[in-house]
Order: C-alpha cells, then structure tokens, then sequence
C-alpha cells in the first residue's frame, strides 16, 4: 500500500511542476496586442521586420533562406512526394496548405522580414507571397529555372485582374432618388 502512495504523490508532484513550467512559459512570452490604428499598426509593423524570428519562429531573409529552412522542416519523404507533382498540382494543392502555414508562421499579414523582402521584389499580398515562395520551392526542389521575374509579373497581373473584377461586381449598398427641381 505504501509503495503505491509514493508512486500518486510523486505523479501528483510532477503534475504540479508541470503545471507551474506551463504557466511560466506562457505568461512570460511578449504579447503584443493588436494594432488599434494605422500608427500603432506601422510602429509594429516596422518592428516585425527587423526581427528574425517572431513567437519563437525563425523568419528566413529572403527566398534561398526560406528554402534553405523549408529543406530542413521537410522530411525526405514528403519532398520527393512534392517532386513528383506536377507543378499546376503543386500550385492548386499546396499553396493551400504549406502557403498557410508560410502565411501563418512567417508573418505575411502581420509584417515579417521575409514579407517586407518580397515586397522589395514586388510580391504585395501575403497569399501571393506564399505561392511565389510555394511554386519557387518546387522548381528548386526540381533544378527548374526559378524564372522569379516572370512570376513576379505574372502574379501582379492576377492580382490586378481579380481587383479590376471585384470593383466591376461591385454591389450597390444605397440607392437614392432625388426629387427633380422641375415644376
């Protein structure tokens, strides 16, 4: 009976401990609220981008940097998985899915020095970011040339084509009739 005793009270301690480490952890990590305006919001903004990593992540510098991290974060398995598809797969399929977590975990929306690089470049939105970094990861994977100009401007048409479209769907929000001045 007793041995058993020793064994609850030492998972009891352990519980405890493991509780208290926890609550070091997350407590004693930064936390920034949200932006409540323009200013704060750049004031933060250009913080982020002189960092080079954010909520314990490492954010790459620039595009061989991200590779270079993709490379390590993906095992040998799921990259020659991701070799083998077909580069409009790649670009339908996991852009979605790793263009996520990129969008997620480097920043793109919140400002990151890897989101600020590839602004330099003239890849604005983060969606587009993450499937420039996406689809430029595959090509390297597979020795193809990155044609990075190319997509650069090939990505600034659709972005472009889709806002022409949006604004031309436009819906009405009011509509007034004013009277006429005419007796």
């Amino acid at each position: 009976m007793q041995f058993n005793t020793k064994i609850q009270m030492i998972r009891k301690l352990v519980l405890f401990w493991l509780l208290i480490l926890n609550g070091v952890l997350l407590f004693g990590q930064k936390f920034e609220p949200p932006a409540s305006n323009k200013e704060q919001f750049e004031a933060q903004y250009q913080k982020r981008i002189k960092l080079d990593s954010i909520n314990g992540v490492y954010i790459p510098k620039n595009t061989n940097d991200a590779f270079d991290q993709l490379n390590k974060k993906i095992d040998a398995k799921s990259k020659e998985k991701f070799m083998k598809t077909s580069e409009d797969t790649i670009s339908r399929i996991a852009v979605k899915s790793l263009g996520s977590w990129m969008i997620r975990n480097w920043s793109f929306f919140e400002g990151s020095r890897l989101a600020a690089y590839l602004k330099t470049i003239g890849v604005f939105h983060p969606e587009d970011q993450a499937a420039f970094l996406v689809i430029g990861y595959y090509r390297y994977l597979n020795k193809l040339p990155l044609e990075e100009e190319k997509r650069i401007k090939e990505i600034q048409e659709k972005r472009k084509a889709e806002v022409n479209a949006r604004k031309l769907k436009g819906t009405l929000l009011s509509e007034e009739k004013l009277k006429s001045n005419k007796k």
